[in-house]
């Protein structure tokens, strides 16, 4: 297994897992704001791949005013053999090298079974944001 950076064919895998972790939104999962994303921040989405095949993803959001780990998806066929703990080091490694110390995660009420997860490597917090958005 070894994680690398987002190219555009990996956009129908990378999508199949976020439905199936129950993280598809669909307002924000277009191919089209995925291109731009990549094109403005190469480092901005990596993927888990294992055999040929896309088994995960997490996309990271930097800013050096605020920076953001979210969407952080793992096949659950393939849960449990440290892809996540991989992806979400690589994720705080971008950051790490561009300078940021206290990055945040979003998670819904829906992640909250992931919390365990974060709390084990080290990330500390228990509130949750609720997003509100419009369409502009």
């Amino acid at each position: 297994m070894h994680i690398r950076n987002y190219k555009n064919e990996d956009f129908p895998s990378l999508i199949e897992i976020l439905k199936t972790t129950g993280l598809y939104k669909e307002q924000y999962d277009l191919r089209e704001d995925y291109q731009r994303q990549i094109n403005h921040d190469p480092e901005s989405i990596k993927v888990a791949e294992l055999d040929e095949r896309v088994v995960g993803g997490v996309f990271i959001l930097y800013n050096p005013w605020a920076s953001f780990i979210f969407h952080l998806c793992v096949d659950p066929e393939n849960q449990r053999k440290g892809i996540g703990t991989k992806l979400i080091d690589t994720a705080e490694n971008v950051l790490k090298r561009r300078g940021i110390k206290n990055p945040v995660i979003y998670l819904s009420n829906k992640g909250q079974q992931a919390l365990g997860f974060y709390r084990q490597r080290g990330w500390e917090g228990d509130s949750f944001v609720i997003p509100i958005t419009k369409d502009i």
